[in-house]
């Protein structure tokens, strides 16, 4: 009987060290809704990516964003000028 109480008692104990390491392991996830107050370039976006650096990388209509985590910044395609003008 004694042993039973003792294999009972050690696996409590597995169990509550297993359950607590789990509640350590969660990740932590980061979540930002980036808006056109915050510099995006348009509300609809058409594409996203993330690199290996974690820059998130956002593609609309109007432009590439650019998005580290800390300000948005965007490149647009630059509009050349024809070689001929309007009179």
């Amino acid at each position: 009987m004694q042993i039973l109480g003792k294999y009972l008692q050690l696996n409590l104990l597995l169990f509550f060290v297993f359950l607590t390491g789990e509640l350590c392991a969660t990740p932590k996830y980061y979540f930002k809704q980036i808006s056109l107050q915050d510099g995006l370039s348009q509300s609809s976006v058409k594409c996203v990516l993330v690199d290996d650096r974690g820059v998130i990388w956002i593609g609309t209509r109007f432009g590439l964003n650019r998005f580290d985590r800390e300000k948005v910044t965007v490149y647009q395609e630059e509009k050349r000028q024809s070689a001929f003008s309007p009179l």
